[in-house]
């Protein structure tokens, strides 16, 4: 997943609380989600006093709110997708984190979409994902060390159509510097890392493999390394709340 972090001349940030935000959209779906949560977490703040402006001709997105009795302003890049202007702005309060929807007019991936926002020069535009590709993705799979075939990982598919960009922002920078967010496409999924798991633990992933007739993928060590390591590498992407089912953590792999 692409991400971003907003600049601050030197020291600054030891003042201003950083706050890491994901936009995420579904290919399928006129809806555009933000997920704006602080970093470290604060458990026992809540944000109230939710306001947003969204200033479409700026890509800029503003939510201030009180947190523990301070006042907090946010500035936010908004995607170059076609939001719809008619339509509310829904913010809330989610436990550890601040969720905001904005209608589309169509969804991200629309081939009109695609024309009105071309890819920056340089750039080559994303591959769309095809339908032979989409039948080739497995709903469970077990990832099998090649020489043991012992389980290395678990993965559980949720979407392989969503489009996704993270970044970073601090409190009450209004310096008019907030940069950019593009939108890239991602597969969704859920994952367990079984590579170190107890005997026992590994039975139980056999059961479980053999309960949802998971498919099997063999690979090399050094390949499933780095694998985890993408797959870790991108679970503070969202907050803890929406960070793991089932005892699998959330995550996401550029299509």
């Amino acid at each position: 997943m692409t991400t971003a972090a907003a600049s601050l001349p030197p020291g600054d940030e030891t003042h201003r609380r950083q706050w890491r935000y994901t936009w995420e959209a579904l290919g399928h779906l006129p809806l555009l989600r933000l997920y704006l949560f602080p970093r470290p977490a604060l458990p026992d703040a809540v944000p109230s006093g939710l306001r947003a402006d969204l200033r479409l001709d700026d890509s800029l997105l503003i939510l201030s709110f009180s947190l523990a009795g301070e006042a907090v302003s946010l500035r936010v890049p908004v995607p170059r997708v076609l939001v719809d202007p008619s339509a509310p702005v829904e913010c809330r309060a989610a436990g550890d984190h601040v969720e905001v929807r904005l209608a589309l007019v169509l969804p991200v991936d629309h081939p009109v979409v695609a024309a009105a926002f071309p890819p920056s020069p340089g750039a080559d535009p994303p591959a769309p994902l095809t339908l032979r590709d989409e039948d080739e993705i497995s709903f469970r799979t077990v990832v099998r060390d090649l020489e043991s075939k012992s389980p290395v990982l678990q993965l559980v598919l949720l979407s392989s159509k969503a489009w996704l960009f993270s970044g970073c922002c601090y409190e009450n920078d209004m310096d008019g510097l907030h940069g950019t967010a593009n939108l890239q496409p991602n597969v969704k999924l859920l994952y367990s890392n079984c590579s170190n798991a107890s005997e026992s633990d590994l039975r139980i992933v056999e059961e479980w493999s053999s309960k949802y007739r998971a498919e099997e993928l063999y690979m090399m060590k050094r390949q499933t390394d780095e694998l985890i390591k993408c797959l870790s590498s991108a679970t503070d992407n969202f907050p803890s709340s929406c960070s793991s089912l089932e005892g699998m953590c959330l995550s996401s792999l550029g299509r």
